[in-house]
């Protein structure tokens, strides 16, 4: 269950998979995760603290390109948390952030402002994951 099912070794099946053969082959959400992972997860990683331990767990990269990094949260609780990301010696060249979020809902595109997003006024949905791009 849980992330042994989204991650389901072949690529498109009636029941499993990243794809779904009865809707035009669209992306399921573990295809998201894979896809977002491989365009934005690449680097060095960065060390990540939470303060709710085993609830919102971050992992976060630096890329070689000192302007772009990108961070993901996953909230494996059954609310949704509020976060405030603090950001040591790094200042983000845009004021705004990508949001890419898989969650019961679906997949969503967003912007957060920076502000908000390390004055605690971003919020993570319930059982989901969100990746930064930055």
């Amino acid at each position: 269950r849980g992330a042994d099912m989204t991650s389901a070794w072949n690529d498109a099946d009636g029941v499993y998979g990243k794809l779904n053969p009865s809707n035009n082959f669209a992306f399921r959400p573990s295809a998201y995760i894979f896809q977002l992972l491989n365009m934005y997860m690449r680097g060095s990683e960065v060390t990540t603290s939470t303060d709710f331990e085993g609830g919102v767990v971050p992992f976060a990269v630096r890329a070689s390109d000192p302007d772009k990094h990108s961070y993901m949260l996953i909230n494996r609780t059954s609310t949704a948390r509020f976060v405030k990301t603090t950001f040591p010696d790094w200042k983000p060249a845009h004021t705004t952030i990508t949001v890419y979020q898989i969650s019961a809902g679906g997949f969503t595109l967003s912007k957060v402002s920076y502000a908000d997003l390390t004055n605690g006024k971003f919020s993570v949905p319930d059982n989901s994951v969100t990746f930064l791009q930055m």
